[in-house]
């Protein structure tokens, strides 16, 4: 687990830094923390954070215009914000933002942001062992689709393919858990918001710069049609159906 504190003031890095090592000194997680003094640094960061302390008004940066340029780098973070300007509270609601919390910092409110944050990773990250015994840890969100192929399993993310010998039933298990996954075959899992073209029996994901053909079986037809109109939701009369 990675968590950064970015913050213009050390006061605030220290005291945010220490209570977080103290959340996680009775955990089998170590996490490792990086702090940032200003938000030049921050996007120059090349490692994707778990969770992020953000300070609203930084010395270079206001945090409201900063997170837009933030979440094209890394949508999966968790936004944590902390500041003692109140008249930012409705704009940061708008950005995903988990909690807003008031300075001074309160150790009470830092302990009850960091156990919804770490409740949501555990429900938005799976570790998986490869073939070669490589341990990866993915964010669910990261993954286009998975299929099962001859004795192995290939996991497609954004960044890359990963091939393991865990069961399609077990990964079946891990992710389904969540709404944007769902089986259009049995030898695939596919997550829907990296679906580009949508008929009866067949769907185009988009991977990268190409894209995917993978057909539905007539037995998950249905059931595939309904999960993907509820992730739609409003949006659903924008679904191309071919029937």
């Amino acid at each position: 687990m990675l968590i950064g504190v970015c913050d213009d003031i050390p006061e605030y890095v220290n005291q945010l830094t220490k209570y977080v090592k103290n959340y996680f000194s009775n955990s089998t997680l170590k996490p490792e923390i990086k702090t940032f003094s200003c938000g030049t640094d921050l996007m120059k960061n090349t490692e994707e954070l778990d969770i992020l302390f953000l300070d609203i008004e930084l010395g270079d940066y206001n945090a409201i215009d900063l997170v837009s340029s933030f979440r094209s780098k890394y949508r999966s973070t968790i936004l944590i914000m902390v500041t003692s300007y109140e008249q930012y509270l409705d704009d940061a609601m708008d950005l995903d933002i988990l909690r807003y919390i008031d300075k001074p910092i309160s150790e009470e409110r830092i302990i009850s942001a960091l156990n919804r944050a770490t409740e949501i990773l555990d429900n938005t990250q799976i570790c998986i062992v490869g073939k070669k015994k490589e341990i990866f840890k993915i964010n669910k969100r990261d993954i286009i689709y998975i299929e099962s192929y001859l004795r192995n399993v290939y996991i497609h993310t954004v960044n890359e393919t990963i091939i393991t010998n865990v069961p399609l039933k077990e990964l079946r298990a891990k992710v389904l858990t969540t709404s944007y996954f769902a089986v259009p075959h049995n030898s695939f899992i596919v997550n829907l918001s990296y679906i580009k073209l949508y008929s009866r029996s067949r769907i185009t994901m988009n991977v990268g710069v190409k894209t995917v053909d993978i057909s539905i079986s007539s037995r998950h037809q249905a059931n595939f049609k309904q999960a993907y109109l509820e992730y739609m939701k409003e949006g659903y009369c924008n679904v191309k159906n071919n029937n």
